[in-house]
């Protein structure tokens, strides 16, 4: 499992889902920030085989934004739940994720 900053452990041995977590445990570190202001709002260690649903779960927990007001955004495309992260992130060690909060009234 992935190490967070606080030392918690995240993946197959945490409290998140371990749907589509890999055996062998890469990790990406992931930079949050706010989607239209940039501004950082924490950094997650998260499994590369997790899925984009295990990451609003783990940044609902770290961050308290309800994974269900999340829009997370890599690069130019909005991610959907059931993406796997190392389909989204592919190589990469670290990674920035644009988190935008819906207004809960709406979704």
């Amino acid at each position: 499992a992935c190490a967070a900053a606080d030392g918690a452990a995240i993946g197959a041995d945490a409290e998140a889902p371990a749907v589509g977590v890999a055996p062998a445990a890469r990790c990406y570190a992931v930079r949050v920030v706010a989607g239209l202001s940039a501004a950082a709002l924490g950094s997650i260690a998260v499994e590369a085989g997790a899925d984009v649903s295990d990451l609003k779960w783990e940044i609902e927990r770290r961050l308290g934004i309800p994974d269900r007001e999340q829009r997370l955004i890599f690069g130019t495309q909005v991610l959907d739940d059931g993406e796997l992260l190392r389909d989204v992130f592919g190589d990469r060690d670290e990674v920035e994720v644009g988190a935008v909060r819906l207004d809960p009234r709406y979704v």
